[in-house]
């Protein structure tokens, strides 16, 4: 029964969101393999080598020695051609000179891809929109009415839409890896099987995790406005997660050593890219902590949701948070999370910092005072917004009360 009525409810939609995961990926992947393809021939081309001839230090890779002179990495005609071809190209290539024209095991796709990013914004709207809309459409109700198990209510919705959504995203990845590997050339498509796998896996963890937050705030919140804005600001702000966790890491690490932290223990953010999301292929090596944590927090989103998804009073229906009960949780959890991503996330209060004691040539003249002092004022302002964001109907509400009281005191008087 569950299964024909959540196919009428989502078939359409399911159906419409998964042909554009599919569609994405095998955009991508064409898109891809004829740019490659297309830069091939012009590194061929008569042309490109004529140009090529006229200025070889054009075409070189800039960088700066030890006394910070600017110096120039030429290459050869053939080297800097077959430099070109690979698919994957170094993380750090103009550090690169032309006696190290080898593959790199940090490196990222030459023209882009943002397929995973497109289809994991997908999933995680159908996570959200699979619990919100139906509140918000009374679906709800007559979902209550049937007689079965919320927990069975629950889970149907993830089997029925969300492993449909899931085994989109998985297909993709199959197809576009196999697309890469018989539209490239071997020695050109710079990365392994495993490789392959591992970045592949590691993008279907990052879908899983918008998707684990997306349910979260589906089930959670009830009011039609501020609902879809804090959750749209919440997707916002978590591209500037590694950030935040990459700046904490630092703070702690120079609290117990008094130094900068090491490129290799920041597991979350390191060598100026974000290393807590895979939103496309690389060539980065198996890092534990990324996939551990996204999966952890994803889980304990689902798991949260599905035990407040059982105890849904449909008297709450329009308000910010359709669990009372749930305020003070998560105020303390918006709180944090807020603290946090203002200070290491988009300020960064504590670098300068950092810097001007290992480094004071740079100049900061940034104390521990002024850092403390902004940390305590942005901490102020996060609690003031999740008391706002919680607490406005109940505030509200308490002080419609009083007035109504005092009002009713001075009648009687």
């Amino acid at each position: 029964m569950l299964k024909a009525i959540y196919t009428k409810r989502y078939g359409k939609a399911l159906v419409a969101a998964i042909l554009v995961i599919l569609g994405v990926f095998a955009l991508q992947t064409t898109s891809i393999v004829r740019t490659w393809h297309s830069n091939h021939e012009w590194l061929h081309s008569a042309q490109f080598k004529k140009e090529f001839m006229m200025d070889p230090k054009a075409y070189g890779d800039y960088d700066y020695d030890k006394k910070g002179n600017e110096i120039v990495n030429e290459y050869t005609l053939e080297e800097y051609i077959e430099k070109e071809s690979y698919l994957f190209m170094d993380d750090s290539s103009s550090s690169v000179g032309p006696e190290e024209l080898i593959p790199a095991d940090l490196s990222y796709m030459r023209y882009g891809s943002s397929s995973f990013t497109v289809a994991t914004v997908i999933v995680a709207l159908c996570g959200f929109l699979l619990f919100f809309v139906d509140q918000k459409t009374s679906f709800n109700r007559f979902l209550f009415s049937l007689g079965v198990s919320r927990k069975q209510l629950f889970k149907g919705k993830l089997l029925y839409g969300a492993v449909p959504l899931f085994a989109a995203f998985v297909l993709g990845l199959l197809g576009s890896g196999i697309g890469l590997w018989l539209g490239i050339p071997h020695p050109y498509l710079n990365i392994s099987f495993v490789q392959l796998v591992s970045s592949g896996l590691m993008g279907l963890v990052t879908c899983l995790f918008y998707f684990g937050i997306s349910c979260f705030c589906g089930v959670m919140l009830g009011n039609l406005v501020f609902g879809p804005v804090v959750y749209a600001l919440l997707l916002w702000s978590l591209q500037l997660l590694p950030n935040m966790l990459g700046g904490l890491s630092e703070l702690v690490y120079y609290l117990m050593h008094h130094k900068y932290l090491p490129d290799r223990l920041n597991y979350f953010y390191g060598n100026g890219f974000p290393r807590l999301y895979t939103f496309d292929l690389r060539k980065d090596p198996f890092s534990w902590p990324a996939p551990v944590l996204l999966l952890l927090v994803s889980g304990l989103l689902l798991f949260w949701a599905y035990r407040k998804y059982q105890t849904l009073s449909l008297e709450h229906d329009g308000e910010f948070l359709l669990y009372p009960e749930s305020r003070w949780p998560i105020w303390s959890l918006a709180v944090l999370y807020l603290t946090l991503f203002a200070i290491f996330g988009y300020a960064r209060v504590w670098s300068p910092y950092i810097y001007d004691q290992l480094d004071p040539e740079t100049g900061w003249n940034y104390s521990f005072i002024e850092a403390l002092g902004t940390s305590i004022f942005l901490l102020v302002v996060a609690m003031a917004v999740s008391t706002l964001l919680l607490f406005f109907g109940p505030l509200t509400k308490w002080l419609r009360e009083k007035r109504a009281q005092r009002n009713h005191k001075l009648i009687e008087k």
